[in-house]
């Protein structure tokens, strides 16, 4: 050790922004004579960059980095051959788990998903047998050899060592702590801690590998390793995927042993840490304390949540999930005074529990006074509450962590001045009545938890009293035992007896992002039709080129075309004719006929294979989309392949199989295929085959991205997703808003007509029979305007028939051509009103914000939409315009009649239209393929380019 200050390294798996017992550890380090330095991991895709938290610590954000799959571990010395049993093989694994999940009980989907079950583990026996073998081979050797110390161990020179976790096969059990390691461990190398100080289980392997190379180097490291949860006791909600949960358990019970200072957030956790361990040293308690100082800040909770002095109010901070109690909460809001509000605080913000928590709200009447509010930087936190009256905790107890849970929460009401509410949690609740602090009610119990609220607020405990209780609970009784015991560390220079000739960078080094000296990856975007009129796929092509990346669209165009080329701005555009349209049944012409016909339509799959023929199967379009792609993409040599349809997954993994282990695969999940209403799936087998599609294509993807955050919850939970879906909502690109003219000019109508539009696909599902109805029962200079493509529109003449046997006006229902997306938001900006009667009830409707939602947004029209139901939240929500029943076109009616006489405010339209753009989507998007790539995208100008395609290689 030299003179200088003793460099202690904190890192954990998420950003340092909201963590304030990592902020105030490395403050209190730095106030204490330690050089601490801060590694905040972003969100992939997130900024990287370094920064001084208040003007003296380093925090340097490193945005998370996936590890390429053909170089998994590939840099750590290891004793033996990786054992990695190939992609292949775990793509095996994928498929047998989709089908283990699939086998229900005595029934036919039963039985063919366990054939292939046994199928898939015939094909994995092999490596199953040699995996099995090499863990027997480990097992016996460790017993014979006794219990050793990794660590301890002397290393020759020459020799190489054993990773401590290699056989967890954590790119697949817990791929978030493989990522994590591959991301830190670089970095953590080249600073040269004195002292790591890892916060979490999941950034313990990086930990291990900066330590053992470090050491291995002649650099005597040490660990003071925070346990801040009891994660054996976690309740089931809390635990999600059960192997991740387990290996993450394993990942910490290995390392604990090489910490030389453990501290939790509690005496209970830390003595139950001590026995579990067998530590040496016990574990001490550092409670989540905050600093005792006078709060200050720009505004408290109630100007956030918009609400006067004279109304009183509750609030909640802090993480929102299902084993939080959230929904007891809002069950309670009917059981305090009708005047009563309650303010959350949480992030993100938009919360993914948002919509749930407000439709559960409405249901129950309570909506209009339950508030999601943002967070606050830490050091303005305490003022920020400070503005509520009452404080509330739900989290029902139970489990044993949350038994032994002593939340950084209580301690910043009690600093606030707030009467706590808390539930019978041993821990919390204990405190709570010894102190005097507020009061308990029963977990589960929405009612104890209303009167208990209502109490408190009538009642309040004095602020006197709170105050004198902050100051004994203050962060700063734990100063002097974190700077005992990190001296203590800082004091062990030369007690390690490794040796080793391991490299150590230099400090000063620059950490050079992964990537960034290698030429842009190529991206191809495909699905099963034309691009002209797919807008999100030009969305995200645009976005990538714009983000530096080479991009290329394959557009699949009807059979019988001819090949061309075009361009979109950087883009190339390859127009490919489908190798063969697959044959159409003949038209049933007697009673046998028609009774195969029906077989083949509804019949299990069994019997439709029978009596259909291979060339009339649904299968059959998936096999023209491969004959047609296949070639091409492998051709076209791509980095990445973006898949945007079921039909064309077979493609895809045709073509990585050919193009080798370093390709990779995106899909974008646009539809809830498997909740597709009954009017749109067309026959039972096509959609059969849809959805199997899907099954077996997303469980090879290596980035999925989708169109809604319940969609996101539902593909990851179906499927079993490493990691959950990036949510790229439908918004439009931003534009001004000009063109050169509107929907109103484009069909002669005057200034004097009430005009109502609908932008989209015509179809059955899409209800468009009540819009024209309505026009019957609307007053005559009401007209309706349907813009679809193509056009003319081969569901005009039926439509017409619709407005004849209403009884409307032909002249009264119009069809009016398409614009390009540039121009769309003027173009509809020239209607009065937005109408739309996609009904509520299937789940790919009720989980949709379509991108018409935005559209008419963007042109300023007020919307009238039946209640699917996050339509509904978001409309109510946001006050854009007016909701009915589906179906009534009663309610349908008089929604229009209310939004033609008093229309939402053109200013509140514009706001919000500024908030939902696509630009604001970009950098999650770009992040996602600089994950998969190691690439480093340029940010994108504000300004997006219009999506004009224009042919270079036109057809002849």
């Amino acid at each position: 050790m030299t003179d200088r200050k003793p460099r202690v390294v904190l890192f954990r798996q998420a950003p340092i922004d909201f963590d304030s017992r990592a902020k105030r550890i490395a403050g209190t380090l730095y106030r204490g004579g330690f050089e601490p330095i801060i590694i905040s991991l972003e969100p992939a895709g997130g900024r990287s960059e370094e920064f001084l938290l208040d003007g003296v610590i380093r925090v340097i954000r490193v945005p998370l980095a996936f590890r390429p799959k053909g170089s998994l571990l590939k840099n750590m010395p290891v004793a033996e051959p990786a054992d990695d049993p190939g992609e292949h093989v775990r793509a095996l694994r994928r498929r047998r788990g989709v089908y283990a999940q699939r086998i229900t009980g005595p029934n036919a989907t039963s039985a063919k998903a366990a054939a292939h079950y046994a199928k898939l583990s015939a094909q994995l026996a092999p490596s199953t047998a040699k995996r099995l073998g090499k863990r027997a081979a480990r097992t016996v050797g460790g017993a014979l050899s006794g219990a050793v110390n990794t660590l301890a161990a002397p290393v020759r020179a020459g020799r190489k060592r054993k990773d401590l976790y290699r056989d967890l096969d954590l790119a697949t059990t817990l791929p978030i702590a493989d990522h994590t390691a591959y991301t830190l461990t670089d970095l953590l190398i080249s600073l040269r801690p004195d002292i790591l100080h890892p916060h979490h289980p999941n950034v313990m392997p990086a930990a291990w590998q900066a330590l053992d190379a470090l050491r291995a180097a002649g650099h005597p490291v040490r660990v003071s390793l925070d346990i801040r949860e009891n994660f054996t006791g976690l309740p089931e909600k809390e635990i999600g995927d059960p192997v991740a949960h387990r290996t993450l358990l394993e990942i910490q019970r290995r390392f604990v042993p090489f910490a030389d200072y453990v501290t939790s957030v509690n005496q209970q956790i830390a003595d139950i840490v001590t026995e579990q361990y067998g530590l040496e040293r016990p574990a001490i308690e550092l409670r989540n304390y905050p600093m005792l100082a006078e709060p200050q800040g720009p505004r408290t909770v109630r100007d956030a949540a918009g609400v006067d002095a004279s109304t009183p109010l509750i609030v909640y901070s802090g993480v929102m999930s299902r084993a939080r109690g959230m929904d007891t909460l809002i069950d309670a809001m009917t059981h305090v005074p009708a005047d009563a509000h309650l303010a959350i605080v949480t992030m993100p913000l938009p919360h993914p529990m948002q919509p749930e928590l407000m439709a559960q709200a409405e249901e129950l009447g309570v909506a209009d006074r339950v508030h999601f509010v943002p967070a606050v930087d830490q050091s303005e936190l305490i003022h920020y509450l400070g503005g509520a009256d009452v404080a509330v905790h739900p989290m029902p107890g139970g489990s044993p962590n949350h038994d032994q849970a002593m939340p950084n929460k209580l301690f910043e009401y009690l600093h606030a001045g707030l009467t706590f509410v808390t539930s019978d949690a041993k821990l919390l609740a204990q405190f709570v009545t010894d102190n005097g602090m507020g009061r308990v009610f029963r977990s589960h119990d929405a009612e104890d938890l209303g009167r208990q609220l209502t109490a408190a607020l009538a009642n309040p405990v004095s602020k006197e009293h709170l105050r004198e209780l902050a100051e004994r609970h203050s962060w700063q009784h734990n100063e002097s035992i974190i700077l005992r015991e990190f001296g203590r560390l800082a004091s062990l220079v030369d007690a390690d007896p490794r040796t080793g000739h391991a490299p150590i960078l230099p400090a000063e080094k620059p950490l050079r992002a992964r990537g960034s000296a290698v030429e842009p990856p190529h991206v191809v975007l495909f699905r099963h039709a034309p691009v002209d009129i797919d807008t999100r796929a030009k969305k995200i092509a645009t976005t990538l080129s714009r983000g530096g990346y080479r991009v290329t669209i394959v557009s699949v165009e009807p059979p019988g075309t001819a090949a061309s080329e075009a361009v979109m701005n950087d883009v190339r555009i390859i127009r490919v004719p489908l190798a063969y349209a697959p044959a159409a049944p003949p038209k049933p012409s007697s009673l046998p006929e028609r009774i195969v016909a029906k077989l083949q339509r509804e019949a299990p799959a069994r019997v439709r294979a029978l009596v259909t023929p291979a060339e009339q199967r649904p299968e059959a379009i998936i096999e023209a989309h491969t004959a047609t792609l296949a070639d091409l993409l492998v051709e076209l040599k791509p980095d990445v392949l973006h898949v945007h349809h079921p039909y064309v997954f077979d493609a895809a993994r045709v073509a990585m199989s050919r193009l080798g282990s370093e390709a990779r695969m995106v899909y974008d999940a646009r539809e809830n295929w498997a909740g597709l209403p009954i009017v749109e799936q067309g026959t039972r087998a096509k959609h059969e085959a849809l959805v199997h599609a899907e099954a077996t294509g997303i469980v090879q993807a290596d980035g999925v991205l989708t169109v809604a955050e319940p969609l996101a919850d539902d593909l990851k939970s179906r499927f079993h997703l490493p990691r959950r879906p990036l949510v790229a909502l439908h918004y439009p690109a931003e534009y001004p808003l000009v063109g050169t003219r509107t929907v109103r000019e484009a069909l002669g109508l005057g200034s004097e007509v009430k005009l109502l539009v609908y932008s989209g696909v015509l179809s059955r599902a899409r209800n468009l029979e009540l819009l024209i109805k309505g026009l019957a029962q609307l007053p005559d200079e009401v007209h309706l305007a349907l813009v679809a493509v193509p056009f003319p529109h081969p569901q005009e003449a039926e439509l017409r028939k619709v407005a004849e046997a209403a009884g409307v006006a032909q002249a009264r229902l119009h069809f009016a051509p398409p614009v390009d997306q540039h121009e769309l938001a003027y173009y509809l900006s020239g209607a009065d009103v937005a109408v739309s009667a996609i009904p509520k009830g299937s789940p790919n409707h009720d989980l949709a914000l379509p991108n018409k939602l935005f559209e008419y947004l963007h042109a300023r029209l007020p919307l009238v939409h039946a209640d699917a139901t996050a339509m509904t939240l978001f409309t109510r929500r946001e006050g854009t315009g007016d909701v009915f029943t589906s179906g009534d076109l009663g309610g349908y009616v008089r929604a229009v009649e209310r939004m033609l006489e008093a229309p939402v405010e053109a200013d509140l339209l514009a706001e919000k239209a500024a908030e939902y753009t696509w630009q604001s989507l970009e950098p999650q998007v770009l992040g996602l393929y600089d994950r998969l790539t190691g690439f480093v995208h340029t940010p994108p100008p504000q300004e997006f380019p219009p999506m004009m395609v224009v042919e270079t290689n036109p057809p002849h």
